[in-house]
């Protein structure tokens, strides 16, 4: 009886990771920014060109290390057009596993990639 009361929370601990692993995963709905600092709030998707990007976001946190962000068609070689969550130049910087050596993005510059890509 025991072991069985054991294996019904288990059981039940696993689908709450698995459903709250999907929503992380799943930027088209609204994300807590408490939860994962590193999400971009839900918000209308704003057009983002790739000079805003440029500007805004390449030139002072990725040029250092990656010179090919000079280059829309090289930059467009690590996304996949209009998702965001599929594209590997995402993945990256959501994930923190970029910028190397810099800071995390915050929302709002997670944003800015995230836009760039579902518009493309």
């Amino acid at each position: 009886m025991k072991f069985l009361f054991v294996l019904i929370i288990f059981l039940s601990s696993c689908k709450e990771v698995r459903s709250s692993s999907s929503a992380l995963n799943n930027r088209s709905s609204s994300i807590n920014p408490e939860t994962n600092l590193n999400s971009p709030v839900n918000s209308p998707s704003t057009k983002v060109s790739f000079e805003q990007l440029q500007n805004e976001l390449l030139f002072g946190k990725c040029l250092k290390c990656h010179s090919w962000v000079n280059s829309q068609e090289e930059l467009n070689k690590r996304v996949i057009p209009g998702e965001p969550n599929s594209s590997s130049l995402f993945m990256q910087v959501d994930s923190g596993n970029m910028p190397i050596g810099g800071p995390v993005l915050n929302s709002d510059e997670l944003d800015l990639v995230f836009n760039y890509i579902l518009d493309l």
